[in-house]
């Protein structure tokens, strides 16, 4: 064996194992190792995230030493500078830009402040532009430049999230200004993932609107113009849709109507055959007016009251088979009209529940603090007896408080503080002995913490 070739395969072995600032002092060591190691650096990383302008500047001179043979082991790239770029620095990063992109490997990008950096030279939007080999991109701040940029980019992206837009983006009104949909345009043959926070404008799409065929996941965050049926005819193969926040619809008196505007518009333009995943609030999945089947729902009641037929209008549709759901609303188990709808809504395909009740003392402020939580375990235990299809039932009691209300006991807590869990996980099996698992728990009870008790074992959905 070639001794040279065993003291340099010692030496990147040696490398490999030290800490991150013992490999930079090595390479200054021998030219191998400042040769090699800086590559090893790259593609040992995670990524790269620089989140100040020296930061930057001492990147770029990393970049450009050797002759910028480490360009093509730069994978991963995270800008987190929240301030122009001086010029000369701008100039400098458009440069790294031109030369990467030839022999670039970079497959993910994120910039969080994406307006001021392309506002800092007017080339680094065209030499971001020219990169042709990123998969997924993390823009947050996106505005006019961004716009641009993205209207030119060369890479075939499959995974989109924007994290922000600039007000005036927002705010404009001119024709030309794209929609969602529209912007996106460039990529509708290889975008398969799109999750976009707080702005998510569309219009009626025109014939030769843009299609995506192969995007199968969508989170929504804080949507404000969430017309159904502009998602649906965009995004025909979607699959998994999240919605983050509350934030279509800010007038009380408008919510019947939009939900008979998106019922009607699918009725007539179509929707989805079905979908395989919804998360979110269930006024918004009763909002969107889907009329296709969601074989997984993972919902809650924050943001706006839900009575029995929102909750009804909910869940009739989706004749879900696995229902996750957690009420900080628990006092309306009280109501056989909520009841009626639950098990009404769940019909006969449900096979999986799992049902969180908050208890936080906001609700106790809203239906006063002699609601007693055993009453409504009670009508909890005896609604379970209307589900004959279910398999597998989880009940969680996860009690809550703010920091001002911290040293005040729950009622719900002191109801729960001698409870006999393995009794009433006894109790949920007796109501429901189709299911093969049933489990009882408490959660972040003051003083006895997290207790878990259950009956059979849980097949892997």
């Amino acid at each position: 064996m070639n001794r040279t070739v065993l003291n340099v395969d010692v030496l990147l072995l040696v490398f490999s194992l030290a800490h991150k600032q013992t490999q930079l002092a090595l390479m200054s060591t021998t030219r191998v190792l400042y040769r090699e190691g800086g590559k090893q650096l790259l593609k040992d990383m995670d990524g790269v995230w620089l989140g100040t302008e020296p930061r930057l500047e001492s990147f770029l001179l990393f970049m450009d030493a050797d002759g910028g043979s480490r360009m093509r082991y730069l994978h991963r790239l995270i800008l987190d500078i929240n301030l122009n770029l001086s010029r000369p620095v701008a100039k400098r990063f458009k440069n790294m830009l031109n030369r990467l992109a030839p022999v670039s490997r970079l497959t993910d990008l994120s910039i969080l402040h994406l307006e001021p950096l392309l506002s800092a030279h007017p080339f680094l939007s065209k030499a971001i532009a020219n990169l042709t080999s990123i998969k997924t991109i993390d823009l947050f701040t996106v505005g006019k430049r961004s716009v641009k940029m993205l209207k030119s980019m060369q890479s075939e992206l499959e995974t989109v999230e924007f994290g922000g837009f600039d007000d005036q983006l927002i705010q404009s009104s001119k024709p030309d200004d794209p929609d969602l949909i529209m912007l996106l345009r460039p990529f509708s043959s290889s975008l398969r993932s799109l999750t976009v926070a707080g702005w998510c404008a569309t219009v009626d799409p025109q014939d030769d609107a843009p299609q995506y065929p192969l995007l199968s996941a969508l989170t929504l965050d804080e949507p404000t113009s969430p017309t159904t049926w502009h998602y649906s005819r965009a995004f025909p193969n979607l699959k998994c849709l999240t919605i983050m926040t509350t934030g279509f619809v800010t007038a009380e008196e408008r919510l019947d109507e939009f939900h008979q505007a998106n019922v009607a518009q699918l009725r007539r333009h179509g929707c989805w055959e079905s979908l395989d995943w919804f998360e979110g609030p269930i006024l918004e999945l009763w909002l969107l007016g889907l009329l296709c089947p969601v074989s997984k729902l993972n919902l809650h009641d924050e943001c706006y009251p839900v009575t029995p037929d929102i909750l009804r209008g909910a869940l009739v549709p989706a004749r879900a088979t696995q229902l996750r759901v957690s009420f900080y609303q628990f006092g309306l188990f009280r109501d056989e009209d909520f009841i009626r709808a639950f098990v009404e809504g769940c019909g006969a395909t449900l096979k999986v529940l799992d049902l969180t009740i908050k208890i936080s003392l906001s609700e106790y402020d809203e239906v006063g603090y002699d609601l007693d939580l055993g009453d409504v375990l009670d009508a909890i235990t005896d609604m379970l007896r209307s589900f004959s299809t279910l398999e597998s039932v989880t009940l969680e009691l996860h009690f809550e408080r703010c920091d001002w209300g911290k040293d005040e006991e729950l009622p719900g807590e002191v109801f729960a503080e001698d409870m006999d869990v393995d009794a009433m996980c006894a109790a949920l099996h007796e109501a429901v002995p189709s299911a093969s698992h049933v489990r009882f728990e408490l959660q972040d009870h003051k003083t006895r913490g997290n207790v878990t008790t259950e009956i059979g074992s849980e097949e892997k959905k």
